[in-house]
């Protein structure tokens, strides 16, 4: 991928973030507030478990969601970390009330296999997503997700070489029990108690 078009790619994810952002709101969010909230639409993927999965399943909870992918040696452990943490803090009335998911940005190799390994060697249980690139690109496009595969051969629908990365922007979304989108963090820059600060705003509504 060239320098032009990831700056595209770069440009468009904000934009799109951009569109729902209003910084004349004051909700008391650490994290960046999305205004106004914005639906997401429901998708139906594939856990770790190799069970069909659809988002209408967690409405009814806050639901957090993030995106990684099994080979990722940047951002994504740090994150999967992050969470688990957050997962270990959670007293039991919030842990009742929330969600975790885990979104693949690498559906050539995260298979339900390649997930129930991770999340195995990661000691964690939440769910862990992935589907075919037709199924996933709907997703990550609502979310603002930018996808690009690094020194690959592959395309949306193959891919012969293994060793190749995947450049994606590393977002965190806090989703209410509606399903809308509320509160994002960007990045690794962050603690769970501010996820946890915004959970128990939402909660309160």
């Amino acid at each position: 991928m060239q320098t032009s078009h990831l700056s595209i790619f770069l440009i468009t994810s904000l934009v799109i973030l951009s569109g729902c952002l209003d910084e004349s709101q004051n909700s008391g969010f650490w994290g960046t507030e999305l205004s106004p909230p914005a639906p997401t639409p429901n998708f139906q993927l594939t856990n770790q478990h190799n069970e069909s999965f659809n988002l209408t399943s967690f409405q009814g909870n806050v639901v957090i969601i993030s995106f990684i992918f099994t080979h990722c040696s940047d951002t994504c452990l740090p994150t999967t970390q992050l969470l688990k943490n957050l997962s270990m803090s959670l007293t039991p009335d919030l842990e009742s009330n929330i969600s975790l998911i885990s979104i693949s940005v690498d559906p050539f190799r995260d298979t339900p296999e390649v997930l129930t390994n991770f999340t195995s060697q990661n000691n964690i249980t939440w769910t862990h997503l992935t589907g075919t690139w037709a199924s996933l690109k709907p997703v990550w496009d609502d979310f603002g997700i930018w996808v690009v595969p690094q020194n690959s051969e592959s395309n949306n629908n193959t891919n012969s070489d293994e060793n190749y990365s995947v450049l994606h922007n590393p977002s965190v979304f806090i989703l209410d029990k509606d399903l809308r989108k509320r509160s994002l963090f960007t990045g690794v820059d962050w603690s769970p108690a501010y996820l946890i600060h915004d959970i128990e705003i939402i909660l309160q509504e």
